[in-house]
């Protein structure tokens, strides 16, 4: 699973592949300069798209988990960064 982002105004559309098997994904969200775990921020997404609401002075980190059921079938992280306050991205 390969995953995308775009930044908009405030905010970013995460998207990704669709996973053979998967009938739902659950997003995670943790800004890298917190030290809280990730946070789940939605969840049984039937779709491979969502938008987000970022803080762009922060960079933060994703992942996306794929799901039959209950049961984790695959998990891709994504790191977002910012560069002198605008947004760039880069994939961990």
């Amino acid at each position: 699973m390969k995953l995308n982002f775009t930044p908009a105004d405030w905010s970013g559309i995460l998207s990704w592949d669709a996973v053979t098997g998967a009938e739902s994904y659950d997003i995670y969200l943790k800004y890298s300069d917190s030290i809280r775990d990730f946070k789940c921020v939605a969840e049984n997404l039937t779709e491979t798209t969502a938008r987000l609401g970022l803080d762009y002075a922060r960079a933060a980190e994703f992942y996306v988990t794929a799901k039959k059921g209950d049961t984790v079938i695959l998990t891709e992280v994504y790191t977002y960064k910012t560069y002198n306050g605008q947004p760039t991205t880069q994939v961990a």
